[in-house]
């Protein structure tokens, strides 16, 4: 596994400006992209190690009989080493996201990089039974975790229908998937490349690892976990992570500045 080795690589050299810091970025998630969204042997190792009890079924593109099976170590390395870089890359550089509008996005990041790399009631804990207090947690910090992808909706919808003459009451119950192609294109700055980030945030949504936290999220909060058998959420909590700085990465490389939205805004505001 030598994605660790990328990032020192990357980083090592004397330009530190944002525009190294963003080809950084894109370099070392095009790599990840392939063993996490795009090939399924991962995720299909994932799922057979951890998803015994929780029985969430999932529809690969891939034909089941043609996937490989991981061993459980190199499965924990890919998870281990791609978290611990993205958390890399994401406190590397305080810039990153600082548009106005995601104050609370970076606060949420700045919180939970804290929690899921020092917090030992979520990260010291074997298989729990459901009467442990840490199992509540480990929910309750990935239900939450989860709202991320509400959140950045949440900021766009907000900004087009109060700011902006497009009110329309349908993009209050869109999901994060299907308004980020129209987000993007509306809020883009000038020298984005949206062909690569539609493309980049298909490979995200479409994947099987998704559609497992997607799922995974929705038993937390809508189902019965079975008494007799025990959890820990720690990889899928890591996992969710690692989809979030990739849409925060993505979002980075997108967005206009605080300026321009501005100017966006004042162009485009709604009569009061």
């Amino acid at each position: 596994m030598d994605i660790r080795m990328i990032y020192r690589n990357l980083i090592s050299g004397d330009d530190h400006t944002l525009s190294t810091y963003r080809k950084t970025i894109t370099k070392i998630t095009n790599f990840v992209d392939q063993y996490l969204y795009v090939d399924e042997n991962f995720i299909y190792s994932f799922c057979k190690r951890e998803d015994n009890n929780l029985n969430i079924n999932l529809y690969y593109n891939t034909p089941v009989e043609k996937l490989e099976e991981w061993p459980a170590k190199k499965v924990q390395t890919y998870i281990d080493a791609t978290f611990e870089t993205y958390t890399n890359l994401y406190l590397v550089n305080n810039k990153l996201l600082n548009q106005t509008i995601f104050f609370e996005i970076r606060s949420f990041m700045d919180y939970y990089t804290d929690v899921i790399r020092n917090d030992i009631n979520l990260i010291n804990k074997g298989a729990m039974k459901i009467n442990d207090r840490d199992f509540f947690y480990q929910c309750e910090v990935l239900e939450y975790m989860y709202s991320f992808y509400d959140k950045i909706n949440g900021i766009f919808n907000h900004l087009r229908l109060k700011y902006l003459n497009q009110k329309n009451d349908k993009w209050i119950d869109e999901k994060f998937h299907i308004e980020f192609s129209n987000n993007v294109r509306l809020f883009a700055r000038p020298d984005a490349d949206l062909e690569k980030a539609e493309h980049d945030i298909a490979i995200l949504t479409d994947s099987t690892l998704w559609h497992y936290l997607r799922r995974l999220r929705n038993k937390i909060t809508h189902d019965f976990f079975d008494p007799s058998l025990e959890y820990n959420f720690l990889n899928a909590i890591k996992l969710l992570y690692i989809n979030i700085c990739r849409t925060v990465f993505l979002l980075d490389a997108t967005i206009m500045k605080d300026e321009d939205i501005r100017l966006l805004i004042q162009k485009n505001k709604v009569e009061e």
